[in-house]
């Protein structure tokens, strides 16, 4: 009878702690990872019981580049949070953090897009772009801006471009650039892209390419009568270096 009540005393004892069976906690693996231009400070491989937290893990970019996000696999939601805790691990994920190369500088493209009458052409555009925070053009102290900065491209290649005007940013206004593009010819241009624009980003600011912005009522175009035309759109590409 002794041997029968140890046994059955073994029994519940490895029932009550769950061997044999599927009812125990699962484990889970978190990894994380960093992509080029930065490194992580943390423990990078955390197995993690179903429902608890990892450990904070920290990007850090590399010199010159700053920290965008994290990314990863099995549901999880890219978060610009830093450090990154995960909380409420249900199952194992890939986490990477993603690291990009300060910008110094963007290059506008301004085109226009439409149609002209049959036989028009266009004698000149004038345009005011509006500039996001913490970026200028080159100009000097009292804001005349340097050669090389606006320049004629595309279809309005040959043309001429007037002095430009930078205005800085105030407390409630954006930056802004105007100028106008002059075609040197009697025929005019066509449409399409006819300016090019260089600007400078200062340290600190990461603009994206639709901060840019070209209003519509700072679009101008003008046919060979110096007549205003309607029937054209402005485009603005940026591109971020």
């Amino acid at each position: 009878m002794k041997k029968i009540i140890a046994a059955a005393i073994v029994l519940l004892t490895l029932a009550l702690n769950g061997c044999g069976s599927s009812g125990g906690t699962s484990n889970y693996t978190v990894n994380f990872s960093a992509n080029a231009n930065g490194s992580l400070v943390g423990t990078l491989s955390q197995t993690i019981p179903s429902g608890a937290a990892t450990s904070p893990v920290t990007a850090v970019p590399a010199a010159g580049s700053h920290f965008v996000n994290w990314t990863g696999d099995n549901g999880f939601a890219t978060s610009t949070m830093n450090p990154l805790t995960i909380t409420n691990v249900t199952t194992s994920q890939n986490i990477t953090a993603n690291f990009a190369i300060n910008p110094s500088g963007a290059v506008l493209k301004l085109s226009s897009a439409g149609a002209l009458t049959s036989g028009s052409s266009l004698s000149g555009i004038g345009v005011k772009v509006q500039l996001p925070a913490g970026v200028t053009v080159s100009a000097d102290a009292g804001n005349v801006v340097a050669a090389g900065v606006v320049t004629a491209s595309g279809v309005a290649a040959a043309s001429t471009i007037t002095p430009a005007v930078y205005t800085p940013a105030t407390a409630t206004t954006p930056a802004t650039l105007e100028f106008v593009v002059v075609s040197n010819t009697a025929g005019g241009f066509g449409v399409g892209e006819f300016a090019t624009v260089n600007c400078v980003i200062a340290s600190g600011n990461f603009p994206t390419a639709n901060d840019f912005i070209l209003p519509a009522a700072d679009f101008k175009p003008a046919d060979l009568l110096l007549q205003p035309i309607t029937s054209l759109t402005a485009t603005l590409t940026a591109t971020i270096n």
